[in-house]
């Protein structure tokens, strides 16, 4: 998980086991300011579900990126698991 989120240059700041949540933000850059991402893994029976939301507090960027970068993050958890 976290070589897939350092690829994507998003750091962990948070866990919560209890919820499934990961909490991510990109470093310091002018596009990436204010940039987060919440991965949310949980086990529901015999499935996993995992959710991927990005957002952009700061709302400076490219538009359609954060939904790329959620699109590629979600992807690439459905290749590892």
């Amino acid at each position: 998980m976290t070589d897939l989120l350092h690829r994507e240059r998003f750091y962990i700041r948070d866990i919560n086991d209890k919820k499934g949540y990961i909490y991510a933000q990109q470093g310091l850059s002018m596009l990436a300011f204010g940039r987060t991402c919440v991965i949310r893994i949980v086990e529901e029976q015999e499935n996993v579900v995992v959710e991927v939301r990005c957002s952009n507090k700061m709302g400076i960027g490219i538009p359609g990126i954060i939904g790329s970068i959620e699109r590629k993050i979600l992807q690439r958890l459905k290749d590892e698991l």
